[in-house]
């Protein structure tokens, strides 16, 4: 029995139980899977809809599409499933301390009804979809009976300063698996990596650097954590700035347009009340 509650962190395993960080960590890289598989999709069905409607209806939509993209949609749709029906089982197994088949299989069996109900009438989906999120929330948020009972550990902690710093703060905190930021921030996988660095900022920066103690490895972190927040700041506002330079700049250039377009036709509208033409007929040779 000790072995089935045994601590099991794994991305993928129905045995043990898991706490709520590494639950989250894992629902994050599950998250990032998922859509690996459902952006060429998402794609086509954006592309393919003729009415706001008909993408809501996407099931239908996408069963219209290509072979491929549905094997494709298919085979992500399984492998998310079993990942995280994997990882739910472990996460109810450690808040009720016990296993309990009939709930794991509860739960797995409405989180199937999810997706199939992905292929049903929109109002249908968003009800499994409601309900989902409820359950994932309840799942996250509770505290387990055997993993609260565990020594604190720091390392856990959520690292802001890595969150919002991301690759830069991995440069000077030796954690160069940062930067790979530098290419995902420009995908839909950006926000994903800046979670999955806030999670595991606190142990990259320990195992990668020197510390007198645990305080000073805190004090270290705090001041990034500030340092992380005013370059966030300061690049959210020159996003901004920009954005509303290029705005100003494109209305300002189409009200020019639009003053020579009237000023075009204006002039034509002149020369044309100066000017009669006659018919061939009454041009004398």
């Amino acid at each position: 029995m000790e072995d089935k509650l045994r601590l099991n962190t794994d991305l993928y395993g129905f045995e043990g139980i898991i706490g709520r960080r590494d639950y989250f960590l894992n629902c994050i890289i599950i998250a990032a899977i998922s859509l690996f598989f459902t952006l060429p999709a998402t794609g086509w069905i954006m592309t393919h809809a003729q009415t706001i409607s008909e993408m809501f209806g996407m099931g239908k939509l996408l069963a219209s599409g290509p072979i491929f993209l549905k094997l494709w949609f298919l085979i992500g749709m399984v492998l998310t499933f079993v990942l995280h029906i994997s990882n739910a089982f472990r996460r109810i197994n450690d808040i009720n301390g016990e296993v309990r088949g009939n709930i794991n299989l509860t739960y797995a069996a409405i989180c199937a009804l999810a997706n199939i109900a992905l292929f049903l009438p929109f109002g249908i989906l968003m009800i499994f979809v409601l309900i989902n999120f409820v359950l994932a929330i309840i799942i996250l948020f509770t505290k387990g009976k055997i993993t609260s009972k565990y020594p604190y550990d720091f390392m856990k902690e959520f690292n802001w300063g890595a969150f919002l710093g991301t690759w830069i703060w991995g440069l000077f905190n030796k954690s160069f698996k940062t930067l790979w930021m530098l290419l995902l921030g420009i995908t839909p996988w950006g926000s994903y990596f800046a979670i999955y660095c806030g999670l595991k900022g606190n142990e990259w920066a320990w195992q990668n650097n020197y510390y007198r103690s645990i305080s000073s490895f805190h004090e270290s972190q705090k001041r990034w954590n500030y340092a992380a927040l005013f370059y966030f700041l300061l690049f959210t506002i020159g996003i901004i700035l920009c954005m509303t330079i290029f705005a100003s700049t494109f209305a300002a250039l189409g009200a020019l347009g639009g003053l020579g377009g009237a000023g075009g036709m204006h002039g034509a509208m002149q020369g044309g009340s100066s000017e009669i033409v006659l018919p061939s007929e009454f041009i004398m040779h």
